[in-house]
């Protein structure tokens, strides 16, 4: 279903989100969430696909770039990296 309306015409968060996305897109958010609480988590990507990852591209100079990437600190980098080493000892 089309909305006819306008960015303007919209509460605090569906304005925002149709900023992002677009109205028609807000409209559908509103209809399948309207009413709940949504959290989004602070990392894009699951940390056991971050750890496979990095395990594959980890040079042992290329922490802080991975970081960078993945939204970790330069030490977790290392920690998920390392951890492959344990286990294959």
């Amino acid at each position: 279903m089309e909305v006819v309306a306008k960015k303007d015409d919209l509460m605090g968060i569906y304005k925002d989100i149709a900023e992002i996305l677009d109205v028609d897109s807000a409209y559908r958010l509103f209809r399948e969430l309207h009413g709940q609480q949504v959290c989004f988590p602070q990392r894009f990507y699951d940390s056991n696909k971050v750890k496979e990852i990095v395990r594959s591209q980890y040079t042992g100079h290329n922490a802080k770039e991975l970081a960078k990437i993945y939204g970790y600190s330069e030490r977790r980098i290392r920690q998920f990296a390392s951890c492959d080493k344990l286990k294959n000892s």
